[in-house]
């Protein structure tokens, strides 16, 4: 795992600091954001809960499905706390269940196949990982150069998580990328 991180990172102060791109999945790639939503609330449907997901939604954007049932089931029911973990897995189970059943709806972030496919002839190593603004701290952590892409997260939390710099398209993106690829200095923009 550091060795591919060692590679696909956007390391500040290196030779090559344009050898590869990594990528989150959620939101930078795809725009499965509204389907989540969704398939929590057929989970929470499934599971003979009548909660509403919208009010604590930007509250678990980003974090883990644990995470958000955990605290639904400890706050917004009467649940027994020794029937609350069986509640939460369950409803982690159904979510993941119906996100299935829905993955054919979730859209692809506009201008993203133009920019892989421009990346794969430009960068040698493409990856993708997932989780937002963590992932941008996990990028800083190791030394990298972050870009925040505002398609799940506004500029101000990308910019707040690290984010070195922070673009609204893949057309910004790929400007920024490409143009840094040829700078001779290969200082971050």
């Amino acid at each position: 795992m550091f060795m591919q991180s060692k590679v696909l990172c956007l390391q500040q102060g290196k030779a090559d600091v344009t050898a590869g791109l990594l990528f989150d999945m959620d939101g930078v790639i795809v725009d499965s954001e509204p389907i989540h939503a969704r398939a929590g609330a057929i989970a929470l449907q499934r599971c003979h809960l009548s909660l509403d997901l919208a009010p604590i939604s930007l509250q678990f954007k980003g974090r883990t499905d644990r995470d958000m049932f955990e605290y639904l089931v400890q706050h917004q029911t009467d649940t027994p706390p020794a029937e609350q973990p069986l509640l939460v897995q369950r409803l982690i189970e159904e979510k993941a269940k119906a996100f299935g059943e829905l993955l054919a709806e979730v859209p692809l972030v506009p201008g993203v196949l133009e920019f892989l496919a421009a990346s794969r002839q430009r960068f040698s190593a493409l990856a993708v990982t997932t989780s937002a603004t963590h992932g941008i701290r996990a990028a800083k952590g190791a030394g990298c150069f972050a870009v925040g892409l505002t398609t799940a997260f506004t500029a101000e939390e990308l910019r707040h998580a690290g984010a070195d710099v922070v673009v609204d398209s893949f057309a910004e993106l790929a400007t920024l990328l490409f143009a840094r690829a040829s700078r001779s200095d290969n200082l971050p923009v």
